[in-house]
Order: C-alpha cells, then structure tokens, then sequence
C-alpha cells in the first residue's frame, strides 16, 4: 500500500478548517500522516487545528508548521519538505473530501504503477447553494505532453491532486513569488506612466490586492492579503458571489467602492444589483445582446458606453499590428465585425412556397393568443414547421423524404379536418390549400430546392474566387452531414467550413457566415451576437429575404438607453483630476433602416405560434394547493411550469461540442438557464434527474437517508420561525450568515442541506430545538452520502449522455429526442425557446414536470387530468 502524506496549507482559516480536516481523517483509507503548513495567519487558525486533533485522531501522526507570511505556493513547499510519504495528497484548507477519495486514489496508484500524479473531479459549491460538476479529467489528451497541454489550461485543482513526492522535490517546488492566480494575471498586465517614457510597471507591483471574507471566517469585509497583521483594505479583491459583495457595499461608506462586475448575468437576482449601484460606483462588462438585463438596469438609471473599434486601439501602425493575434486580437475583431456588420440575402425562387407563406399569415392574423385552447394556432404551427422543412431543401428530394414528407402532409390534414369543431370552415379550407401547395412541392416531378442548391454553389464560388473565408449555417447536425456530403459530391466542400448553429464556433473568425434558409429571429439574432464575422447571409426565397430585412431592421435598431457623450467619457477617465483625455471620435453613427412594409412581421408571428401553443398553460388550474411557477417553453410540443429554485442539469456545452474533453453537466435554477439552453428532463417528467438517479445508486435506504437529511429543514419549519428573525438571532449570538444563505435555507425544497455542519449547529441554537442538536451528528452524515450520491450520479448522468449524443445530435435542436441512459434509465434533452417573465399559481401536480401538447379530440382527456 503506497504512503500517503496530505498537506493542507492554511491561512486564517479559523472558520471553516475544521470540517476539511474532518474530511481527511474520516477516510475509509487513513493518511499516513497530515501535515498542516500555516501562512501566518492572523486569526486563531493554529489553536483551532490544535483543539481538532486533542480531541482525538491520536490513530494519524499529525504536524503543524507556522512559517511567515509567504503565499500559497511557498507554504505548500514547507509541507512537502516536512513530509515523509512517497506520495503527497493536496487539500486546501476551505474543501473538503468525500469519504473514500484515498481509498480510490490508493488503488489507482497500485494499479498503475508508472504514473506519477492523479487527479479527479471536483464539485464547487457556491454560496448560493448552486452546484457544478468540474471534471478535469476530460480536458486531458494522453496522445499530447502534458506540459504544452497545462500552458494551454490548467486542469490541476491542488485539492484534487496526489502526486509522487520525488517528482514535487525534482521539479523544484511551486513558485513561491506567485501569491494567487490573480496576482500572476497582473503582473502580466504592463502600465505606461506616459506616452514619452518607455517606463513600465506591471499591475502587481502597483496595487496591493486582497479577497472578500466568507461568512464562515473569523475575516470581516475585504482584506489585503499580503498584510500578516489582517489590517488595512486591499486596492483590489476578487469576488464571485453578487450578493455577498452587495451585503459588504451596503456596510460601507457610500461611494467609497468602485465595483467592477464581469456581465450581466450576475445580477439576474436584481436586488444585488440595486443594493450595489445605490450605494457604491458601479461598472459592468456588458453583452449588448442581453435586451432584457439592458432595459431593466437602464430603468434603474444606468448609463450605457458602447464600446467601439477605435476606442479599443491606437490609430498608431505598431499598435495596429500588435492587436491582430491573442485575446486582444479576438476583441477587436469583434469591434470591427459589429461596426461593419451587415446583413444580405443571396435570391432563389419558389413560388409555390411564397404562396403557402401568404397563407399561413393570413391565417396567423385570425388566431387569438389569449384564448384557453388556441387549436388554430398550434396547427398553424404544425403547418410552419412543415413549410420550413421545404424552405431547407437545397436538392430534389429523394424518393424516401418525399414519403417521409407526404406522410407528415396527410397527418396535418387529418389533425385539420378533425378539428373543425374548434376552428372556422374557412379556416380548414385554407389548411387543405396549404396541404395541397406541400404535396405539390414534393410531387414526383417537383423542382424544390434546386433554385436554392444552384443559388448556394454559386455563393460558395464567388467565395472561393474572392479568398474569402466562409462559414456556412444549416438548421442541425444532420443537415450538417448531409450538405456536407452534397457539397463533396459538387467538389465545393474544400471551400467552407458547414456547422449548425449551436457548434459555431465563438473563438473563430470569418468574413461571412452564409445560412442556407431561415433559421428562426432568436436563432438569427444568436448568430449575429456571436460577432464572428462582419456579414451575415441567407439564400433565401422572397419570404425569406423579406423577414431577412426585418431581421436587418432589428438588430439596427438601439434599445433606448441612457449613453455617454465623448465629454462625458473624458470625464469620467480623467475623474476631474487629470489633464483632459482627447477622445476618439466617434464613429457616424448608421441611419436605422426605414421598414415600409411591416404587416408580415416575422418576429410577431413566429411569438404568436409560440404564444398559441401554450395550450392549456393559459388555463387557470383548478388545483386547490398551487406554487408559484414560469411558463417555459421548449423546442417540438413541449413546455412546463418550473419553479424558481427548481434545477435542471443543462447540456448546452455537451450539445454544442459533443467531441470535445473537459465538458461539464451543471444544474441550473431558471435564474441562470437562458434562451437556447439544452436541458435535460427525467423521462418520468415528475422529480429531479440527478436526484432521480442518485436514489437508484443508494437502493432501498434513500428515502430513509433523505428523510433524516431533511431534519433540518423541518425544524426550520415546525419553530415558525421568518428568515428575518433567524438572521437578527444569528448577528446577537456572533454567528452570523449572509441573508441570502438564509433565505435558500427556507425557500430552496431542493437543497440537500447547509454548507457546513456548523450551520446545523447554528440552527439547532437558534431554534432552540434540543431534540434536533442532538441528531445533528447523524443528519449531517445522511447528507454528505446524498452529496457523495448526487456527485456520483452526475458524473454517470454526464459520462452517459456523452456516449449517446453523437447518435442522437441531429434530433434534439428539432423537436427534442428521448435518450437511453442504460441501467440510468432514459432522459428527454429539449431546447429552452422561450420562459415567461412572470410567475403564475399552478397546481402542485402541474409544476416541475414536463407536460405535451395535445391536439383536436385528445383536449377532453388533457383537461380532466390537469383537474
């Protein structure tokens, strides 16, 4: 059995080392020894290790080392000289292990005798609650060395790794002059004291940086780090919790912070934004895409500075070159692919589908979105996906899909002539025109899509003749495949790169993306967001080219927002202490096209067949105990009502790179889930996937071990206590916790249990529940298995879907597709389209759960069920 050392690095981590340390001694497999090496802590982090191990674990040799104050790096050294193990496992001193984690790197190391470091997945929990999944693992390609591999990204977590202690010593240590991840960034960062100087300072020597104290540590506030005596605020500290940055911005003197937030997306809880902006200077990094952040915070008075090309470089040649490659280069092009971003469309024709378009408005323009069961409107929506399957086609159809087509044809003018009790003879009748116009399109003799194909080739030509590089779009990954296989049989393939749209790829660069037919407003408006080329074009019939100029109109036209002047600018950089900044000019701004004709709006249809598939979701449930719940829907005929703290795993990222490493599954609540997300529903529809799974793997005693972990949240319940009153309880006793921690502890139903067993213990006072205080020992065992459980099941959850996906990628952007998990069971994965802004009360039954669609005769059954 191989010796194992564990080096634990501290620095004032009074608060919270005792449960990592609680981690490693309550292994099934024990350390051979642990070795605590402290940074100089200010706190009482020492006593506190000391008072750990008098209490007992006399069976582990055990050691504190207290050097000065000297960074991460040169305090895990100090552990790694002092140890005697062959092999040093690493665990800072805020996580903690899961149960058999040097049980099961004990065997990998007997099993693979030649290999030197170990690593494994880690699960980060944030303040929140929120949970996610990192396995460093996929990231790693053993046909690659490992050190070109780390430069490109870093796929070792130190509390992660066990390492053979020779190669640490060979190595020659850590870099002890690195005192965080931060830190090494800025001391990349280099500053020009003035234009007539060549001086140079890198950021880190300039500006003392700290860190923002969690609520478990003795630390209060924000911190310098390098200050061995805890005094005094850093220039800068790092923070990824909005809320408890909020908490700390209400507590200081006004305006005394600047706070720099990196996107939006931190403050879909818009309490944290008001709590910062309306007591300290704030600046946010913005997606000028994110229409609905936009218009809200610029409600609340926020200012807006689009940042243009010339404001991100020096007109000077040398700059000029220079911002051409790297990270800086991926920005500027991006400012000079909004700046000349433009829109065209490459004309084929299709009168027959003209017409059908005309059609369907005009029977778009007869639906009513608010009635309770709108069957008009959702076979419109039959009758649109169908016209579209048309508009995708680039060559004659082969026998085979002109079946395929006629029998989906038939379906719809079945579903049509049975619902002629819901909807008028007029409507029917232009339904069966409809019908008649497809069959048409896929008759034996039919031309579709050859106007398109020809169109397209000469697109790729013109391309190829110009060295333009061209990226071209199709609806899904099947359509991918199949142009691909078409364009090689025209010997055109060698000239573009064909994705769909949730593969293209952010991180590249084109000087046009051709989409070959419509692929929907928001997907469009996705495209163009993603700025990786200054053109966008569709071959597109007459209906397509006109939604393509309202599509233009669209994305020319600026969400009204408050914007800075170029004085303001220069002011706001100089602050009034400086000499003037002289401001690029600005750019002149592109006249908003002018739209003559907006009576087909292509947006407005495409949210009304949206809106009239609601279905019964418009219905007011007739159930007695109701949740509060968002109406989200999904791709195909799907929707649910989902309540906010709800989590779904969400598969985006194993979607859009279904052949890339180091992919994570995280769960997400509806507050992080955006349009355009894949998420993944149990096919039961009724309870949490990863849950789901993770009671399959405990067998018959999960639901006694899930009765015992929620002993918390009883009492919390039974003593009647407001989240308000347990926070004012919990600040008189010393012991306070941030109010949102508090408010998740009452309102989350899904969260397994508190961060620490310290929170059961805070509880149990502040309760003053004797009976619950003396359980504490045995629920907080029964959470850390459901943890151990739920980490285990979401790593076979992620493990299995990336087997599956490459068979089943070409359904899933369509309509959804079920997907066999093995001994997991099977999973749904369907497209976020769309998710109301506002809650509704729904029946408890209803909530949570995936509902489908039902048509004409079925209604009858549906509403009995839902009653």
């Amino acid at each position: 059995m191989p010796i194992i050392s564990v080096v634990c690095p501290t620095f004032n981590s009074a608060g919270f080392v005792t449960r990592t340390l609680e981690s490693v001694v309550n292994q099934t497999r024990k350390p051979d020894e642990i070795i605590i090496s402290d940074d100089g802590s200010s706190d009482n982090t020492v006593s506190v290790v000391e008072d750990f191990f008098s209490r007992g674990h006399n069976d582990i040799h055990w050691t504190i080392l207290r050097g000065e104050h000297g960074g991460a790096g040169a305090t895990r050294n100090a552990g790694i000289k002092r140890s005697s193990g062959e092999w040093i496992a690493f665990i800072d001193s805020d996580d903690f292990w899961l149960p058999n984690k040097l049980e099961v790197v004990s065997e990998a190391i007997e099993k693979n005798p030649d290999v030197n470091i170990f690593c494994h997945a880690e699960e980060q929990v944030g303040l929140d609650g929120s949970r996610q999944i990192i396995d460093y693992g996929k990231w790693y390609d053993p046909g690659k060395p490992l050190p070109a591999q780390i430069y490109y990204r870093s796929f070792f977590s130190p509390s992660a790794v066990t390492c053979r202690r020779k190669l640490l010593l060979d190595a020659g240590l850590f870099d002890e002059t690195i005192m965080s991840g931060l830190e090494d960034f800025a001391e990349g960062i280099k500053l020009q004291s003035n234009e007539h100087t060549c001086d140079l300072n890198d950021l880190k020597t300039l500006l003392p940086f700290g860190r923002i104290a969690l609520p478990t540590t003795t630390q209060t506030g924000w911190y310098r780090q390098e200050d061995k005596n805890g005094t005094g605020e850093p220039i800068i500290a790092v923070s990824h919790a909005a809320e408890l940055l909020a908490n700390l911005c209400m507590d200081a003197p006004a305006r005394s912070k600047l706070v720099v937030a990196n996107g939006l997306d931190h403050f879909r809880s818009i309490q944290a934004y008001d709590d910062i902006s309306q007591t300290q200077r704030l600046v946010i990094f913005a997606d000028c895409y994110d229409e609905e952040m936009i218009k809200l915070v610029a409600s609340r008075g926020c200012k807006f500075w689009p940042i243009g090309r010339r404001e991100l470089i020096s007109a000077n040649s040398a700059t000029e070159k220079n911002t051409k490659t790297g990270f800086i280069g991926s920005v500027v092009r991006w400012a000079e692919s909004h700046e000349s971003f433009s829109i065209n469309d490459i004309a084929c024709e299709d009168t027959r589908l003209d017409a059908i378009w005309s059609k369907l408005d005009k029977l778009r323009a007869g639906t009513v979105p608010a009635e309770a069961d709108n069957t008009l409107a959702k076979l419109i929506s039959r009758a649109w996906r169908l016209f579209l399957n048309a508009t995708y086609v680039w060559e004659t159809p082969r026998e085979a899909e002109r079946m395929n087509a006629q029998k989906e044809i038939d379906r719809f003018r079945l579903d049509a002539a049975q619902s002629q009790m819901w909807i008028s003879s007029e409507s029917v009748r232009t339904m069966n025109e409809i019908a008649d116009d497809l069959t048409t399109c896929y008759g034996p003799d039919s031309t579709l899509g050859t106007s398109k194909g020809t169109a397209l080739l000469n697109a790729i030509q013109d391309a190829s003749l110009g060295s333009k590089t061209l990226a071209v779009l199709v609806r899904n990954e099947a359509k991918v495949s199949e142009l691909c296989r078409w364009l090689l049989e025209h010997d055109q393939l060698k000239f573009v790169r064909v994705f769909s749209p949730v593969t293209l790829p952010s991180n590249d660069a084109f000087d046009r993306v051709l989409c070959v037919s419509w692929l929907g407003g928001e997907t469009m408006r996705q495209i163009a967001a993603k700025l990786v080329a200054p053109c966008i074009a569709v071959t597109g019939y007459r209906c397509e080219r006109q939604w393509l100029r309202q599509c233009e109109w669209r994305f020319r036209t600026n969400i009204p927002t408050p914007t800075f002047t170029t004085n303001e600018k220069s002011e706001f950089i100089s602050g009034g202490k400086l000499p003037r900044v002289i401001w690029p000019e600005e750019r002149q701004q592109t006249l908003t096209p002018v739209l003559s004709d907006r009576s087909s709006d292509i947006w407005d249809f495409e949210h009304q067949l949206r809106i009239g598939r609601i279905g019964l979701a418009t219905r007011p449930t007739q159930a007695t105990e109701t949740l509060p719940a968002r109406f989200v829907r999904f791709s195909g005929e799907y929707y649910a009502f989902l309540t906010e703290t709800h989590k779904l795993p969400v598969a985006t990222e194993l979607v859009s790179n279904p052949g890339r490493g180091g992919q994570t599954l995280p769960e997400k609540s509806l507050i992080d889930i955006k349009l355009g997300d894949f998420v993944v529903f149990p096919e039961s529809g009724e309870r949490e996937l990863i849950q789901e799974l993770a009671d399959r793997l405990i067998g018959v005693p999960a639901q006694e071990l899930r009765k015992r972990a929620h002993q918390w949240k009883d009492t919390l319940r039974l003593n009647r206590i407001t989240p308000e009153e347990f926070l004012r309880h919990a600040k008189e006793l010393n012991r306070s916790r941030h109010p949102v921690t508090i408010r998740n502890w009452y309102s989350d139903t899904y969260q397994i249990g508190p961060r620490e067993k310290d929170d059961l213990v805070l509880i149990a006072i502040v309760t003053e529940d004797e009976n619950f205080e003396k359980q504490i020992d045995g629920v907080w065992s029964a959470i850390e298995q459901l943890r151990s459980a739920h980490l285990s099941a979401g790593l076979r959850l992620r493990d299995a879907l990336l087997q599956r996906l490459p068979q089943v990628t070409s359904q899933i952007e369509d309509s959804g597709t079920q997907v066999d998990l093995g001994e997991l069971g099977s999973a749904r994965i369907l497209r976020v389209e769309s998710i109301d802004s506002a809650t509704e009360p729904r029946g408890r039954a209803e909530v949570n759960r995936l509902h489908l669609e039902k048509f004409g005769p079925e209604l009858g059954e549906l509403l009995k069920f839902v009653s």
